[in-house]
């Protein structure tokens, strides 16, 4: 991510993995600046610069209930789950001077079962607390 980002040649790759810093071992090294070099000759560095490697942000949720009846009559519930969308946004939606992009957002649909969506709630609220921890 980050040679893209800096746009480094293959030289420079070799040199920094060699570096004190790395310490890798020379073939590897330069086995990696080679690929790194036909890589930029290719489609592999374009086709990542136009992928989103940062963090990308909910900006809403909605959500649904669904039930399945064993019977009619009797209401005995057979099935119960709920689905949860998301709205993923790219950017994070205070970032000034923003473009709008028709691509940027996107809709992940989750279903959960009664169990499934427990563990996401503690697994949420865990995170939750390590947070409150922080600040």
């Amino acid at each position: 991510e980050q040679c893209i980002y800096h746009n480094l040649s293959a030289a420079k790759l070799q040199s920094f993995l060699c570096s004190d810093a790395v310490k890798m071992l020379p073939s590897h090294a330069e086995a990696f600046a080679s690929f790194w070099d036909s890589a930029l000759e290719g489609k592999f560095v374009e086709s990542l610069r136009g992928k989103q490697f940062g963090p990308r942000y909910v900006e809403s949720t909605r959500w649904n209930l669904h039930m399945n009846l064993a019977k009619e009559d009797a209401f005995q519930t057979k099935d119960c789950y709920a689905t949860i969308q998301f709205d993923i946004r790219n950017t994070h939606p205070n970032t000034a001077n923003r473009i709008k992009n028709e691509n940027e957002n996107e809709t992940v649909a989750v279903e959960f079962s009664h169990e499934d969506l427990s563990e996401f709630f503690t697994k949420i609220n865990l995170i939750q607390r390590q947070l409150d921890g922080l600040t």
